[in-house]
Protein backbone atom coordinates (compact mmCIF):
# COMPACT_ATOMS: atom_id res chain seq x y z
CA UNK A 1 0.00 0.00 0.00
CA UNK A 2 1.02 3.49 -0.64
CA UNK A 3 2.88 5.21 2.25
CA UNK A 4 2.90 8.90 2.43
CA UNK A 5 6.21 10.10 3.79
CA UNK A 6 6.74 13.63 4.66
CA UNK A 7 10.30 14.12 5.90
CA UNK A 8 9.38 17.50 7.25
CA UNK A 9 7.29 15.92 9.93
CA UNK A 10 9.81 14.49 12.58
CA UNK A 11 7.16 12.52 14.38
CA UNK A 12 6.61 10.39 11.42
CA UNK A 13 9.04 7.72 10.58
CA UNK A 14 8.81 5.34 7.77
CA UNK A 15 9.94 1.83 8.44
CA UNK A 16 12.17 0.91 5.61
CA UNK A 17 13.84 -2.16 7.07
CA UNK A 18 15.19 -3.66 10.37
CA UNK A 19 17.86 -5.99 11.74
CA UNK A 20 18.40 -7.92 15.00
CA UNK A 21 20.74 -6.38 17.67
CA UNK A 22 22.16 -8.61 20.49
CA UNK A 23 23.98 -7.02 23.47
CA UNK A 24 25.94 -9.36 25.79
CA UNK A 25 26.35 -7.88 29.37
CA UNK A 26 29.49 -9.36 31.01
CA UNK A 27 29.30 -10.74 34.59
CA UNK A 28 30.97 -8.25 36.96
CA UNK A 29 31.83 -9.92 40.33
CA UNK A 30 32.06 -7.36 43.13
CA UNK A 31 31.61 -7.91 46.89
CA UNK A 32 32.35 -5.82 49.92
CA UNK A 33 32.01 -5.85 53.69
CA UNK A 34 28.90 -4.11 54.87
CA UNK A 35 29.72 -0.54 55.86
CA UNK A 36 28.32 -1.10 59.34
CA UNK A 37 30.48 -4.14 60.01
CA UNK A 38 33.04 -3.47 62.77
CA UNK A 39 34.99 -6.32 64.32
CA UNK A 40 36.36 -5.41 67.78
CA UNK A 41 36.18 -7.42 70.98
CA UNK A 42 37.74 -7.92 74.38
CA UNK A 43 38.56 -11.17 76.12
CA UNK A 44 40.81 -13.17 78.40
CA UNK A 45 43.58 -15.58 77.41
CA UNK A 46 41.99 -18.81 76.15
CA UNK A 47 38.73 -17.15 75.13
CA UNK A 48 37.18 -17.62 71.67
CA UNK A 49 35.67 -14.34 70.44
CA UNK A 50 33.10 -14.47 67.63
CA UNK A 51 31.24 -11.65 65.86
CA UNK A 52 28.94 -11.46 62.84
CA UNK A 53 30.36 -10.18 59.57
CA UNK A 54 28.15 -9.25 56.59
CA UNK A 55 29.26 -9.33 52.94
CA UNK A 56 27.20 -7.49 50.30
CA UNK A 57 27.06 -8.44 46.59
CA UNK A 58 27.36 -5.16 44.69
CA UNK A 59 28.20 -6.75 41.36
CA UNK A 60 25.84 -7.86 38.59
CA UNK A 61 26.10 -11.59 39.09
CA UNK A 62 25.90 -14.15 41.77
CA UNK A 63 29.20 -14.30 43.68
CA UNK A 64 30.34 -17.78 44.52
CA UNK A 65 33.51 -19.00 46.16
CA UNK A 66 33.63 -15.96 48.42
CA UNK A 67 36.46 -16.61 50.91
CA UNK A 68 38.86 -14.86 53.26
CA UNK A 69 42.53 -14.58 54.09
CA UNK A 70 43.66 -13.16 57.43
CA UNK A 71 46.92 -11.70 58.66
CA UNK A 72 48.22 -12.32 62.16
CA UNK A 73 46.99 -9.91 64.82
CA UNK A 74 49.99 -8.03 66.17
CA UNK A 75 50.30 -6.62 69.67
CA UNK A 76 50.60 -2.87 69.63
CA UNK A 77 52.67 -2.48 72.83
CA UNK A 78 54.71 -5.67 73.11
CA UNK A 79 54.67 -7.17 69.61
CA UNK A 80 53.09 -10.54 70.32
CA UNK A 81 50.78 -12.19 67.76
CA UNK A 82 47.45 -13.96 67.56
CA UNK A 83 47.23 -16.22 64.53
CA UNK A 84 44.16 -18.33 65.18
CA UNK A 85 41.36 -16.70 63.15
CA UNK A 86 38.57 -18.88 61.76
CA UNK A 87 35.81 -18.15 59.23
CA UNK A 88 33.81 -20.17 56.66
CA UNK A 89 34.99 -20.57 53.07
CA UNK A 90 33.23 -21.03 49.72
CA UNK A 91 30.36 -18.68 50.53
CA UNK A 92 27.89 -17.81 47.81
CA UNK A 93 26.37 -14.36 47.86
CA UNK A 94 23.31 -13.99 45.58
CA UNK A 95 22.95 -11.16 43.08
CA UNK A 96 21.84 -8.05 44.90
CA UNK A 97 21.93 -9.86 48.22
CA UNK A 98 24.19 -10.28 51.26
CA UNK A 99 25.48 -13.04 53.46
CA UNK A 100 26.24 -12.95 57.19
CA UNK A 101 28.64 -15.32 58.91
CA UNK A 102 30.75 -15.61 62.09
CA UNK A 103 34.37 -14.60 62.24
CA UNK A 104 36.08 -16.02 65.32
CA UNK A 105 39.41 -15.25 66.98
CA UNK A 106 40.91 -17.68 69.50
CA UNK A 107 43.11 -15.96 72.10
CA UNK A 108 46.07 -18.15 73.05
CA UNK A 109 46.25 -19.12 76.74
CA UNK A 110 49.65 -17.43 77.03
CA UNK A 111 48.67 -14.20 75.27
CA UNK A 112 50.09 -11.14 76.98
CA UNK A 113 47.72 -8.36 77.89
CA UNK A 114 47.75 -5.97 74.92
CA UNK A 115 45.73 -4.61 72.03
CA UNK A 116 46.12 -6.82 68.95
CA UNK A 117 45.26 -5.56 65.44
CA UNK A 118 45.09 -7.51 62.16
CA UNK A 119 43.34 -7.56 58.78
CA UNK A 120 40.87 -9.97 57.13
CA UNK A 121 40.92 -9.78 53.31
CA UNK A 122 37.73 -10.50 51.28
CA UNK A 123 38.41 -12.59 48.13
CA UNK A 124 36.22 -13.86 45.30
CA UNK A 125 36.49 -14.75 41.59
CA UNK A 126 39.60 -16.73 42.28
CA UNK A 127 42.03 -14.87 44.49
CA UNK A 128 40.93 -11.41 43.60
CA UNK A 129 40.82 -9.15 46.64
CA UNK A 130 37.72 -6.98 46.87
CA UNK A 131 37.77 -5.55 50.41
CA UNK A 132 39.44 -5.76 53.80
CA UNK A 133 38.30 -5.57 57.43
CA UNK A 134 40.31 -4.45 60.46
CA UNK A 135 40.04 -6.86 63.40
CA UNK A 136 40.90 -5.61 66.91
CA UNK A 137 41.23 -7.79 69.98
CA UNK A 138 41.93 -6.40 73.44
CA UNK A 139 43.37 -9.07 75.75
CA UNK A 140 42.57 -8.33 79.37
CA UNK A 141 45.18 -8.20 82.12
CA UNK A 142 44.85 -11.35 84.22
CA UNK A 143 47.08 -10.76 87.24
CA UNK A 144 48.49 -13.93 88.75
CA UNK A 145 51.41 -14.73 90.99
CA UNK A 146 53.19 -17.50 92.81
CA UNK A 147 54.77 -16.78 96.18
CA UNK A 148 57.13 -19.23 97.83
CA UNK A 149 59.28 -19.16 100.95
CA UNK A 150 61.28 -21.41 103.24
CA UNK A 151 58.92 -23.31 105.51
CA UNK A 152 61.40 -23.55 108.40
CA UNK A 153 60.29 -21.81 111.58
CA UNK A 154 61.33 -18.18 111.95
CA UNK A 155 63.33 -17.89 115.18
CA UNK A 156 63.18 -14.40 116.67
CA UNK A 157 66.33 -12.97 118.22
CA UNK A 158 67.14 -10.18 120.64
CA UNK A 159 67.15 -6.97 118.61
CA UNK A 160 69.01 -5.11 121.33
CA UNK A 161 66.25 -2.59 122.01
CA UNK A 162 63.92 -4.64 124.17
CA UNK A 163 62.39 -6.41 121.17
CA UNK A 164 62.87 -9.74 119.41
CA UNK A 165 63.03 -9.66 115.62
CA UNK A 166 63.88 -11.67 112.50
CA UNK A 167 63.09 -11.69 108.79
CA UNK A 168 62.20 -14.22 106.14
CA UNK A 169 62.98 -13.86 102.42
CA UNK A 170 60.32 -14.98 99.95
CA UNK A 171 60.13 -15.09 96.15
CA UNK A 172 57.25 -13.65 94.12
CA UNK A 173 56.95 -14.87 90.53
CA UNK A 174 54.71 -13.02 88.06
CA UNK A 175 52.65 -15.78 86.44
CA UNK A 176 50.04 -13.48 84.91
CA UNK A 177 49.97 -11.90 81.46
CA UNK A 178 50.79 -8.35 82.56
CA UNK A 179 53.01 -6.38 84.91
CA UNK A 180 52.13 -6.54 88.59
CA UNK A 181 51.87 -3.34 90.56
CA UNK A 182 50.25 -2.13 93.75
CA UNK A 183 51.60 -5.11 95.68
CA UNK A 184 50.66 -5.26 99.35
CA UNK A 185 51.43 -7.82 102.00
CA UNK A 186 49.45 -8.85 105.05
CA UNK A 187 50.58 -11.16 107.83
CA UNK A 188 47.98 -12.94 109.92
CA UNK A 189 49.61 -13.78 113.23
CA UNK A 190 48.90 -13.69 116.93
CA UNK A 191 48.21 -10.28 118.46
CA UNK A 192 51.29 -8.71 119.92
CA UNK A 193 53.52 -9.21 116.90
CA UNK A 194 54.49 -6.35 114.61
CA UNK A 195 54.88 -7.39 110.98
CA UNK A 196 55.98 -5.68 107.79
CA UNK A 197 56.15 -6.96 104.22
CA UNK A 198 58.44 -5.20 101.76
CA UNK A 199 58.82 -5.89 98.03
CA UNK A 200 59.58 -4.04 94.81
CA UNK A 201 56.80 -1.68 93.77
CA UNK A 202 56.25 -3.58 90.50
CA UNK A 203 57.09 -6.99 89.05
CA UNK A 204 57.45 -7.10 85.29
CA UNK A 205 55.68 -9.65 83.11
CA UNK A 206 57.41 -13.03 83.40
CA UNK A 207 59.81 -11.76 86.08
CA UNK A 208 60.37 -12.61 89.75
CA UNK A 209 61.62 -10.62 92.72
CA UNK A 210 62.55 -11.24 96.32
CA UNK A 211 60.57 -9.79 99.19
CA UNK A 212 61.05 -9.66 102.92
CA UNK A 213 58.64 -10.29 105.78
CA UNK A 214 59.84 -9.00 109.16
CA UNK A 215 58.32 -10.11 112.46
CA UNK A 216 59.08 -8.46 115.79
CA UNK A 217 57.59 -8.40 119.26
CA UNK A 218 58.25 -6.95 122.65
CA UNK A 219 60.32 -9.37 124.71
CA UNK A 220 57.49 -9.58 127.22
CA UNK A 221 55.35 -11.38 124.60
CA UNK A 222 54.75 -14.92 125.81
CA UNK A 223 57.29 -17.47 124.65
CA UNK A 224 56.01 -20.17 122.32
CA UNK A 225 55.45 -21.22 118.72
CA UNK A 226 52.97 -19.26 116.63
CA UNK A 227 51.51 -20.05 113.22
CA UNK A 228 50.29 -17.57 110.65
CA UNK A 229 49.94 -16.75 106.97
CA UNK A 230 51.65 -14.19 104.74
CA UNK A 231 49.29 -13.05 101.97
CA UNK A 232 50.37 -10.99 98.95
CA UNK A 233 47.85 -9.02 96.88
CA UNK A 234 48.60 -7.26 93.58
CA UNK A 235 46.38 -4.91 91.61
CA UNK A 236 43.62 -5.70 94.06
CA UNK A 237 43.05 -9.07 92.38
CA UNK A 238 45.99 -11.46 92.23
CA UNK A 239 46.66 -13.19 95.54
CA UNK A 240 48.89 -15.90 96.90
CA UNK A 241 50.17 -16.81 100.32
CA UNK A 242 52.56 -18.96 102.23
CA UNK A 243 52.49 -20.22 105.82
CA UNK A 244 54.81 -18.81 108.44
CA UNK A 245 55.80 -20.26 111.79
CA UNK A 246 57.33 -17.93 114.37
CA UNK A 247 59.20 -19.09 117.46
CA UNK A 248 59.22 -16.57 120.29
CA UNK A 249 62.12 -17.61 122.53
CA UNK A 250 62.22 -17.30 126.28
CA UNK A 251 63.39 -13.95 127.60
CA UNK A 252 63.79 -14.05 131.37
CA UNK A 253 63.63 -10.53 132.78
CA UNK A 254 62.58 -8.89 136.01
CA UNK A 255 62.31 -5.30 137.25
CA UNK A 256 61.62 -3.66 140.56
CA UNK A 257 58.18 -2.10 140.83
CA UNK A 258 59.59 1.02 142.52
CA UNK A 259 62.82 3.02 142.51
CA UNK A 260 63.72 2.49 146.12
CA UNK A 261 62.79 2.29 149.79
CA UNK A 262 63.81 3.88 153.08
CA UNK A 263 64.06 2.50 156.61
CA UNK A 264 65.17 3.60 160.07
CA UNK A 265 67.40 1.66 162.39
CA UNK A 266 69.98 1.72 165.13
CA UNK A 267 73.58 0.63 165.22
CA UNK A 268 74.16 -2.94 166.30
CA UNK A 269 70.76 -4.19 165.11
CA UNK A 270 69.27 -5.57 161.90
CA UNK A 271 67.13 -3.40 159.67
CA UNK A 272 64.40 -5.07 157.63
CA UNK A 273 62.99 -3.56 154.46
CA UNK A 274 59.66 -5.17 153.62
CA UNK A 275 57.45 -5.34 150.53
CA UNK A 276 60.06 -4.94 147.84
CA UNK A 277 58.06 -5.79 144.70
CA UNK A 278 59.80 -7.59 141.85
CA UNK A 279 57.85 -7.95 138.60
CA UNK A 280 58.30 -10.37 135.74
CA UNK A 281 58.95 -8.22 132.66
CA UNK A 282 60.01 -11.13 130.48
CA UNK A 283 57.90 -13.74 128.75
CA UNK A 284 58.42 -16.82 130.89
CA UNK A 285 57.89 -17.68 134.53
CA UNK A 286 61.05 -17.65 136.66
CA UNK A 287 61.32 -20.09 139.53
CA UNK A 288 65.11 -20.18 139.85
CA UNK A 289 68.21 -18.24 138.96
CA UNK A 290 67.20 -14.94 140.61
CA UNK A 291 70.02 -13.52 142.73
CA UNK A 292 70.66 -10.21 144.43
CA UNK A 293 73.73 -8.12 145.15
CA UNK A 294 73.65 -5.22 147.61
CA UNK A 295 76.39 -2.64 147.37
CA UNK A 296 77.89 -1.32 150.58
CA UNK A 297 75.71 1.46 151.96
CA UNK A 298 77.67 4.72 152.12
CA UNK A 299 76.98 7.46 154.68
CA UNK A 300 75.86 10.83 153.41
CA UNK A 301 78.12 12.72 155.85
CA UNK A 302 81.08 10.43 156.44
CA UNK A 303 82.82 7.85 154.33
CA UNK A 304 81.74 5.05 156.61
CA UNK A 305 79.86 2.05 155.25
CA UNK A 306 77.33 -0.55 156.18
CA UNK A 307 78.42 -3.80 154.48
CA UNK A 308 75.98 -4.99 151.88
CA UNK A 309 75.31 -8.35 153.44
CA UNK A 310 71.73 -9.40 154.01
CA UNK A 311 69.47 -12.39 154.44
CA UNK A 312 66.62 -13.00 152.02
CA UNK A 313 63.13 -13.81 153.18
CA UNK A 314 62.05 -15.98 151.43
CA UNK A 315 65.49 -17.37 150.46
CA UNK A 316 64.27 -18.09 146.89
CA UNK A 317 62.21 -15.59 144.90
CA UNK A 318 59.79 -16.96 142.30
CA UNK A 319 58.09 -14.65 139.82
CA UNK A 320 55.40 -16.06 137.56
CA UNK A 321 54.89 -14.79 134.01
CA UNK A 322 53.20 -11.38 133.96
CA UNK A 323 53.08 -11.31 137.77
CA UNK A 324 54.86 -9.53 140.64
CA UNK A 325 56.07 -10.93 143.93
CA UNK A 326 57.13 -9.25 147.17
CA UNK A 327 60.06 -10.07 149.41
CA UNK A 328 62.09 -8.52 152.24
CA UNK A 329 65.77 -8.01 152.92
CA UNK A 330 67.43 -7.81 156.33
CA UNK A 331 70.60 -5.75 156.73
CA UNK A 332 72.94 -6.06 159.71
CA UNK A 333 74.24 -2.69 160.99
CA UNK A 334 77.57 -2.79 162.87
CA UNK A 335 77.60 -1.37 166.40
CA UNK A 336 80.17 1.34 165.69
CA UNK A 337 78.07 3.19 163.10
CA UNK A 338 76.85 6.66 164.06
CA UNK A 339 73.78 8.53 163.02
CA UNK A 340 73.47 9.51 159.39
CA UNK A 341 71.74 8.23 156.26
CA UNK A 342 73.41 5.32 154.47
CA UNK A 343 72.51 4.65 150.82
CA UNK A 344 73.29 1.66 148.64
CA UNK A 345 72.02 -0.09 145.52
CA UNK A 346 70.33 -3.48 145.37
CA UNK A 347 70.99 -5.26 142.08
CA UNK A 348 68.85 -8.12 140.79
CA UNK A 349 70.27 -10.67 138.37
CA UNK A 350 68.76 -13.58 136.46
CA UNK A 351 71.22 -16.36 135.73
CA UNK A 352 74.01 -13.87 136.32
CA UNK A 353 72.62 -11.21 133.95
CA UNK A 354 71.96 -7.78 135.54
CA UNK A 355 68.31 -6.76 135.26
CA UNK A 356 67.46 -3.77 137.46
CA UNK A 357 68.51 -1.64 140.45
CA UNK A 358 66.76 -0.58 143.62
CA UNK A 359 68.00 2.20 145.91
CA UNK A 360 68.00 1.46 149.66
CA UNK A 361 68.43 4.16 152.34
CA UNK A 362 68.87 3.44 156.04
CA UNK A 363 68.82 6.31 158.52
CA UNK A 364 70.39 5.35 161.84
CA UNK A 365 68.73 7.02 164.76
CA UNK A 366 70.35 7.42 168.20
CA UNK A 367 73.52 9.16 167.04
CA UNK A 368 71.96 12.51 167.76
CA UNK A 369 71.75 11.34 171.37
CA UNK A 370 75.26 9.84 171.24
CA UNK A 371 76.78 13.18 170.21
CA UNK A 372 75.66 16.28 172.10
CA UNK A 373 77.38 19.66 171.63
CA UNK A 374 76.47 22.50 174.00
CA UNK A 375 76.15 25.39 174.11
CA UNK A 376 75.68 25.70 170.38
CA UNK A 377 75.75 28.42 169.31
CA UNK A 378 78.31 29.56 171.85
CA UNK A 379 77.88 33.28 172.64
CA UNK A 380 81.18 34.33 174.20
CA UNK A 381 80.63 36.57 177.22
CA UNK A 382 77.36 35.02 178.06
CA UNK A 383 77.16 33.05 181.29
CA UNK A 384 77.78 29.39 180.73
CA UNK A 385 79.28 30.07 177.28
CA UNK A 386 82.92 30.21 178.29
CA UNK A 387 83.62 26.87 176.57
CA UNK A 388 81.99 24.24 174.32
CA UNK A 389 81.40 20.73 175.67
CA UNK A 390 81.27 17.77 173.28
CA UNK A 391 79.54 14.84 174.96
CA UNK A 392 79.71 11.33 173.50
CA UNK A 393 77.82 8.31 174.79
CA UNK A 394 76.84 4.79 173.85
CA UNK A 395 78.94 2.93 171.29
CA UNK A 396 80.82 6.09 170.40
CA UNK A 397 82.34 6.70 173.81
CA UNK A 398 83.65 3.15 173.88
CA UNK A 399 85.59 3.72 170.70
CA UNK A 400 89.05 5.21 170.30
CA UNK A 401 87.89 8.70 169.47
CA UNK A 402 89.89 11.61 168.07
CA UNK A 403 88.23 15.04 167.87
CA UNK A 404 89.55 17.92 165.71
CA UNK A 405 88.21 21.36 164.85
CA UNK A 406 88.45 23.09 161.44
CA UNK A 407 87.34 26.45 160.16
CA UNK A 408 84.92 26.75 157.23
CA UNK A 409 87.85 26.97 154.79
CA UNK A 410 89.28 23.64 155.89
CA UNK A 411 92.02 25.13 158.01
CA UNK A 412 92.98 23.14 161.09
CA UNK A 413 92.12 25.11 164.25
CA UNK A 414 92.53 22.48 166.98
CA UNK A 415 94.51 19.36 166.11
CA UNK A 416 93.11 17.32 168.98
CA UNK A 417 90.83 17.90 171.94
CA UNK A 418 91.72 16.09 175.10
CA UNK A 419 88.92 14.39 177.07
CA UNK A 420 87.89 16.33 180.16
CA UNK A 421 86.21 13.35 181.74
CA UNK A 422 84.57 10.13 180.62
CA UNK A 423 82.44 10.91 177.56
CA UNK A 424 83.21 14.65 177.54
CA UNK A 425 85.65 16.70 175.49
CA UNK A 426 85.94 20.38 176.30
CA UNK A 427 86.99 23.19 173.92
CA UNK A 428 88.14 25.65 176.51
CA UNK A 429 89.20 28.28 176.10
CA UNK A 430 87.92 28.94 172.60
CA UNK A 431 91.41 29.16 171.14
CA UNK A 432 93.39 27.65 168.31
CA UNK A 433 96.53 25.53 168.63
CA UNK A 434 98.58 28.75 168.81
CA UNK A 435 96.66 29.93 171.87
CA UNK A 436 94.83 32.70 170.07
CA UNK A 437 91.12 33.30 170.56
CA UNK A 438 89.07 32.24 167.55
CA UNK A 439 86.89 34.74 165.75
CA UNK A 440 83.16 34.62 165.38
CA UNK A 441 82.03 32.13 162.77
CA UNK A 442 81.15 28.56 161.94
CA UNK A 443 83.56 25.75 162.87
CA UNK A 444 83.52 22.08 161.90
CA UNK A 445 84.04 19.37 164.53
CA UNK A 446 85.22 16.00 163.19
CA UNK A 447 84.78 12.96 165.37
CA UNK A 448 86.93 10.08 164.17
CA UNK A 449 85.99 6.74 165.76
CA UNK A 450 88.43 4.76 163.70
CA UNK A 451 85.59 3.13 161.73
CA UNK A 452 84.10 6.35 160.47
CA UNK A 453 84.32 10.11 160.69
CA UNK A 454 81.30 12.14 161.78
CA UNK A 455 81.13 15.90 161.39
CA UNK A 456 79.16 18.44 163.34
CA UNK A 457 79.01 22.26 163.26
CA UNK A 458 79.70 24.76 166.08
CA UNK A 459 78.72 28.42 165.83
CA UNK A 460 80.89 30.87 167.82
CA UNK A 461 79.50 34.39 168.41
CA UNK A 462 81.57 37.14 169.96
Amino acid sequence: PAVIYDPTIPEVATLMDFFHLVINVAAMIDVEFDEFTVWSDTGDPGDVLCNDVTVNNIGNAEASDVHFVASDLSGQAYGGTISSISFPGGITVPLGGSETFELCVTIPPDARADTYVGTVFLLADGDTQFDELTVTVVVNCIADMDVSADVAALQLYDAGDGTAENSRVFTLTNEGNCDLSGINGLVTLDDGFTTTVTIESAVDYGDEVEGLVTVSADQSHAAGTYHGTVTLVADGAATDNFPITVIMPEFAAVAFDADGAEADGVAGESVTIDSIALCNTGNVGINSGITFVLDDLIGDVTVSEIPGEFAMDPPVVVVDYDECTEFAIMIDVPESRMGQTYTGTLHVLVDGEPMDEFEISITLRGDEEDIVIYPNPCEVGKKGHESVNIHLSGAVVAADVQIMIYDMFGGLVVSELEPARSGDWLWSPLENDDGKAVASGMYIVTIDTGDEVVTRKIMVIR
